[in-house]
């Protein structure tokens, strides 16, 4: 079933939604201004919800009067904000050329969806990830390679 009719059927790839959740995350959502709401297509307002005091506000689909972020601290919606823009960069950034150690026949597996080629994209946004991987591994265990 769709859940908007006038949406049609999905024809993008898990990786293709990765990258537009966190491009809308960091490019497009207004979270002071916005409330996250799961029942609505249209945005509705921090205003108009009068939940103005809190930094990320998220309506409860079961409890219309709840909002699911009042309890997260000013710490918390920095690094919730801080892990968006984070993974914007990591997988946003293609790669140009992939070394020996990450084959792209690996990252056409990892890629793959229901049989699905992987798009250039979505191959480097797996590059980013495991370079970004071994990066801070490295950084935190001191071994650099």
């Amino acid at each position: 079933s769709v859940v908007w009719p006038e949406c049609g059927k999905n024809t993008e790839s898990v990786g293709q939604l990765w990258l537009g959740l966190l491009r809308f995350c960091t490019e497009e959502f207004d979270f002071k201004e916005h409330v996250i709401c799961i029942r609505r297509k249209n945005l509705l307002t921090t205003f108009k919800k009068q939940w103005t005091s809190k930094y990320i506000v998220i309506e409860d689909p079961f409890d219309l009067n709840h909002n699911l972020g009042a309890g997260l601290s000013r710490k918390m919606t920095n690094f919730i904000m801080k892990a968006f823009i984070n993974g914007r960069r990591v997988f946003g950034t293609p790669i140009k050329t992939f070394s020996k150690e990450y084959p792209s026949k690996m990252l056409k597996t990892a890629c793959r969806h229901s049989g699905q080629q992987a798009t250039c994209e979505e191959e480097a946004a797996v590059a980013s990830y495991l370079i970004w991987s071994f990066r801070s591994s490295a950084i935190h265990t001191g071994v650099f390679l």
